[in-house]
C-alpha cells in the first residue's frame, strides 16, 4: 500500500509511524487498506443480498458498525485501536466461518474459494519479498523471521516443529513449500488447483483450460523448489534467486486471476447507436 514506509517522506513516517499505521487500518478510500477491503466486500454482499442468510447479515451489520468506530480513532489511542481492530477481526472470522460451514459447495463456492486462495498467496508472496529477500544481522533477522511467521499464522507450528530460532530455510519450508500448512503458498495453490477443475469448462481430459495450465505450472515450481538454494546470499547481502522466484509466483497468480476473469465474467463492449432517430431516416 503506497507509500507505506518507503519513498518520499519515509524517514518521517518511520520516526512517527502511528498515523500511517492507522491509515492502513481505517482509510476506506485508500486501496489495499483493511477498511478498503472490508468496504469492497460489503458492496459485493449488497449485490447478492437475497442469497445471504439472516445470520450473515447480522455479522455484516456488526462489521459495518465496528469499521465505522475504527474510523473515529486517533493515533494517540493505541489500546483503543487494538480493541476495535480485535472486534473487526472477530466479525471477519465469524463471516468466514459462516461461509465455510453454511455455503453449498457449488460453482459459486469454488469460484469464491479460488479468489481467496489467489489473494492469500499473493499477499504471502508480497510479504516474503518485502522482508526476507535481504539478509540483515543475526538479531534483526531472528526478530524479522518471527514476525513474518506470526503474520503468516505459523509461529506456533514453527516453534513446535523446529524448536529453534527462526532460520530462512526452515521458514521457507513452512511458509512456501509445506502442503500441510494451510497458510503456505503450496497449500493455496493445491486448493486453487482443485477449485479451477470444478469451475465450468474445467477437468476435461486432453483439453485443460488456460487457468488449469497456469496452476499446474505454478504447482510444479513449488513442488520442485529447493529452499536451501534460493536462500543463497550474494555479495550485496541479497537473495536474488528467492526474489526472482517470488516475482514469478506473483506474476503467475495475476495471470491465473486474469484467465478466470476472462472465462467467467461477461465483458460488455461499449454500446453504439446503430441508426439515427426515426425523423432523420429516409
Amino acid at each position: 500500500t503506497a507509500p507505506g514506509f518507503v519513498g518520499d517522506g519515509a524517514e518521517e513516517r518511520i520516526a512517527a509511524p502511528d498515523q500511517e499505521l492507522l491509515s492502513l487500518a481505517s482509510d476506506a478510500t485508500r486501496a489495499g487498506t483493511l477498511a478498503h477491503g472490508v468496504r469492497r466486500m460489503l458492496v459485493a454482499a449488497e449485490a447478492v443480498r437475497d442469497q445471504l442468510s439472516g445470520d450473515t447479515w447480522m455479522v455484516v451489520g456488526s462489521l459495518e458498525s465496528e469499521l465505522a468506530t475504527l474510523r473515529t480513532s486517533t493515533p494517540g489511542q493505541p489500546s483503543i485501536i487494538q480493541d476495535r481492530l480485535g472486534r473487526v477481526l472477530q466479525s471477519l472470522l465469524a463471516l468466514q466461518g459462516l461461509a465455510a460451514d453454511s455455503m453449498v459447495r457449488d460453482v459459486g463456492w469454488h469460484f469464491m474459494d479460488a479468489g481467496r486462495r489467489i489473494e492469500r498467496a499473493t499477499q504471502l508472496a508480497a510479504l516474503l519479498r518485502a522482508t526476507v529477500t535481504v539478509r540483515h544481522d543475526t538479531a534483526t533477522d531472528s526478530l524479522l523471521f518471527e514476525s513474518v511467521l506470526d503474520a503468516g499464522e505459523s509461529i506456533i507450528t514453527y516453534r513446535r516443529r523446529y524448536r529453534s530460532h527462526a532460520q530462512i530455510e526452515t521458514l521457507l519450508d513452512l511458509l512456501v513449500a509445506d502442503p500441510g500448512n494451510p497458510r503456505s503458498l503450496r497449500h493455496q495453490v493445491d486448493r486453487l488447483s482443485q477449485d479451477v477443475t470444478l469451475l465450468p469448462g474445467g477437468n476435461v481430459p486432453g483439453s485443460p483450460t488456460r487457468e488449469e495450465k497456469l496452476v499446474l505450472e505454478l504447482s510444479t515450481g513449488l513442488r520442485v523448489l529447493d529452499t536451501g538454494a534460493v536462500s543463497t546470499v550474494d555479495d550485496e547481502e541479497r537473495r536474488p534467486d528467492l526474489d526472482t522466484f517470488l516475482d514469478e509466483v506473483d506474476r503467475a497468480l495475476a495471470q491465473i486471476s486474469d484467465a478466470l476473469q476472462a472465462r467467467n465474467f461477461i465483458q460488455l463492449l461499449p454500446q453504439r447507436q446503430m441508426a439515427g432517430h426515426s425523423e432523420d431516416r429516409t
